[in-house]
């Protein structure tokens, strides 16, 4: 499910808008690096070189999703069944993008309300 710290930003993707609130235990792979970081992952901070390294090592694996990322960003904003179960086995529970979030794990989700 996609959410949205932000109410402007929920209320250009649909009319009907709800209220979560987010398991402070939930566990979010941060925002995606860019391409550069990926082919040259030198001199990055250690977040972005392990967001980095998990990236990678998808785009590297045998999953069919895979193979039709064109941009990284593709991850985070359209994210494949794959991607989703490869971050599952490593203990995440959703994705980061600027103000949004995409939580898979529904469970870290607390239905308050209808706006």
């Amino acid at each position: 499910m996609f959410v949205s710290t932000d109410l402007k930003s929920a209320e250009q993707y649909h009319d009907n808008i709800y209220k979560y609130e987010i398991s402070p235990d939930v566990n979010l792979l941060g925002e995606p690096p860019d391409e550069d970081a990926i082919i040259q992952p030198e001199d990055l901070d250690p977040e972005t070189e392990k967001i980095s390294k998990i990236v990678s090592d998808y785009l590297e694996s045998d999953d069919p999703d895979a193979g039709w990322v064109n941009e990284i960003s593709d991850l985070w904003m359209f994210p494949p069944d794959g991607w989703i179960d490869y971050l599952r086995k490593l203990g995440y529970d959703g994705t980061i993008l600027g103000m949004d979030r995409f939580i898979f794990n529904t469970n870290k989700l607390k239905f308050i309300g209808k706006l």
